[in-house]
């Protein structure tokens, strides 16, 4: 059988809209940081295994009720920006699931690798096939300062965030 998987990257700010082109061939064209800002978190969809990806702006203009149905999974300092965004995605449906992945990505932010390990790594015994916690596992592994009782220990120089270096 056909299966169709798109992505989807959603964030919000202006933009400039345009026509360029010649009288044979005219295109509209969009200039904006928040354009390819939108472009970076499509791409970082891929990354994480997840179908739609939402920057902390978008997050922040929706309902509440709609904020309960999504997890954050990371937070990140995307190419060509200067101030770090947390990155949200819909949930897996269990909402003790949510909880414990949202309080490990609290703890990683933190700078609590070793709790967001144990929440992560908790959290993958129940939904293996989880790539957003398999991604966040893999970069704590490669990023970390040592180990503590086998579980990674952030860098002293952490600052609450990853660079997003994919375009």
């Amino acid at each position: 059988g056909f299966e169709v998987r798109l992505k989807a990257g959603l964030h919000t700010g202006w933009v400039i809209e345009g026509a360029v082109g010649s009288t044979h061939k005219i295109d509209a064209s969009y200039l904006s940081p928040h354009v390819n800002m939108t472009a970076r978190i499509e791409t970082a969809s891929f990354q994480f295994g997840v179908p739609i990806l939402l920057s902390e702006v978008f997050y922040g203009l929706l309902p509440k009720d709609t904020q309960q149905g999504l997890r954050k999974l990371d937070r990140v300092l995307v190419k060509g920006s200067k101030q770090p965004m947390l990155l949200w995605a819909p949930t897996l449906g269990d909402p003790e699931y949510t909880r414990t992945y949202c309080d490990a990505v609290g703890a990683y932010v933190d700078g609590d690798w070793s709790a967001c390990y144990d929440g992560l790594t908790g959290c993958l015994k129940k939904t293996p096939g989880d790539q957003a916690a398999k991604t966040l596992l893999e970069y704590m592994d490669s990023a970390k300062q040592s180990e503590s009782a086998g579980k990674p220990v952030a860098p002293s120089d952490w600052q609450g965030c990853r660079a997003l270096t994919i375009k």
